[in-house]
């Protein structure tokens, strides 16, 4: 009799708990029946990251009138897949005055609320705009964030990191002109 645990999948950051009848036992014959074996798996944690786990079955409970003595049991694992988790990071939007020139330092950005799990953080991203220079005219400009760095200790390769464009407005500067006295 094989007892084989069911694949499943999930996404990072999320737990998995096995309620005990995610398995499969098509050699049972007779009417017998078993009513659930203990599943685990390395990959069942929330802070399990992104591959493939076995999911190991031991401990088949015979299910009503079955004896399980009248069988050679061999377990089969499944596989937990752990997919990456979505994150969004979008550029802050931003002003300046014609003339002056903007310097980005890589945190003016958001990381979508509720999207980074297990202690993960985003250290800086990578920002740039074309109405960045003094020479840029009044107007406004994308701020394209991308090369977004983990924070020491964590890891970003967890997630489908996808970017969001800010928007840099460049306002007219005040110039006073003045008539020379004749």
């Amino acid at each position: 009799l094989t007892v084989k645990a069911d694949s499943r999948s999930k996404t990072y950051g999320d737990p998995v708990t096995f309620d005990g009848t995610e398995f499969s036992a098509p050699n049972l014959v007779n009417g017998d029946s078993i009513s659930s074996v203990t599943l685990t798996s390395d990959g069942a944690p929330a802070g399990a990251g992104v591959g493939g786990y076995d999911i190991v079955p031991s401990n088949p409970v015979a299910g009503a009138h079955t004896s399980l003595g009248n069988y050679v049991i061999t377990p089969a694992n499944g596989t937990l897949h752990v997919g990456k988790r979505a994150l969004t990071i979008t550029a802050t939007d931003r002003s300046k005055v014609y003339g002056d020139s903007v310097t980005f330092d890589g945190t003016e950005f958001s990381a979508g609320a509720g999207q980074l799990v297990n202690g993960d953080l985003v250290k800086s991203v990578t920002l740039t705009s074309a109405g960045a220079a003094g020479t840029a005219g009044v107007g406004t400009s994308d701020i394209t964030p991308s090369a977004a760095v983990a924070e020491a200790g964590t890891d970003l390769g967890n997630y489908t990191v996808s970017y969001n464009a800010g928007k840099l407005t460049v306002t007219p500067r005040a110039l006073t002109i003045t008539a020379k006295n004749q």
